[in-house]
């Protein structure tokens, strides 16, 4: 089935290709679904007619690219496919794409296989073991939502624009991340402000009404991402006594080239 690059520029055609975990553990396997989509390059047709299993364990085609999973890593999920047709599609875990260039970050192809387009990304616990995750979407746009939420800032207290990194927790690209903020305040009214850089206006505000009384927020912002493969969010605080605490709790994630 011929496939061709969506007339919108910078688009990439994709459909399908959910993916679910059932548990954690060393060696469950991430289910692929069946899906199309055009590789990196947008040259060549990837089909997919029924699911595939990744097995975190394994490497090689459905499997990890190489080596063996690290502890609090995120890993990043391929369709993998032959140009000539005579390997099947299959699917692949990898630390490639940490740039989030997908032209020059591949992962290590099995013999057989040239083409890869990316469709998500999972990360480990500090066990080397897939966390839970949750996958929403079948095109270009995704959402994924942790199991648990990933702590990216604890106890904070700094008072001016301070950035916390999110890679090794979303994809190395900017995007938008869901958030759940809380504030302990050392007075009544202080504040947590959470945003993509300093001075920007539609920040995440956590307001801390009572005294030493934790207050909790959530909301969705956006990341800044000014060196290639670092992505931050800004934080600060009323009070350097106030103490700040923020958690990844999902992201949109955009799958392009």
């Amino acid at each position: 089935m011929p496939l061709t690059q969506n007339t919108l520029p910078n688009v990439p055609y994709v459909d399908g290709f959910q993916l679910s975990l059932a548990s954690t553990g060393a060696s469950v396997p991430i289910t692929v679904g069946p899906g199309s989509c055009l590789d990196n390059t947008q040259t060549n047709a990837i089909v997919l007619s029924s699911q595939v299993s990744i097995i975190p364990t394994n490497v090689g085609v459905n499997g990890l690219d190489t080596g063996s999973l690290a502890n609090d890593t995120l890993y990043y999920i391929y369709v993998i496919s032959d140009s000539t047709d005579k390997q099947p599609t299959a699917a692949i875990l990898s630390k490639a794409s940490l740039t989030g260039n997908a032209y020059t970050d591949l992962p290590v192809f099995p013999f057989g296989y040239d083409s890869a387009f990316r469709i998500g990304a999972c990360r480990t616990d500090g066990s080397a073991h897939i966390l839970q995750f949750t996958q929403r979407g079948c095109g270009q746009m995704r959402t994924t939502w942790y199991g648990a939420p990933q702590g990216v800032l604890l106890s904070g207290s700094a008072t001016s624009d301070t950035a916390v990194h999110l890679a090794g927790y979303i994809p190395a690209q900017p995007t938008n991340v869901y958030l759940n903020g809380n504030i302990t305040p050392n007075s009544a009214g202080n504040t947590l402000t959470i945003g993509p850089f300093s001075g920007y206006l539609n920040k995440l505000t956590v307001s801390g009404p009572v005294v030493s009384v934790m207050q909790i927020g959530q909301g969705l912002s956006p990341t800044s991402n000014n060196v290639a493969g670092v992505i931050d969010i800004f934080y600060k605080v009323s009070n350097g006594s106030d103490v700040a605490n923020i958690y990844v709790i999902g992201y949109q994630d955009l799958l392009i080239p």
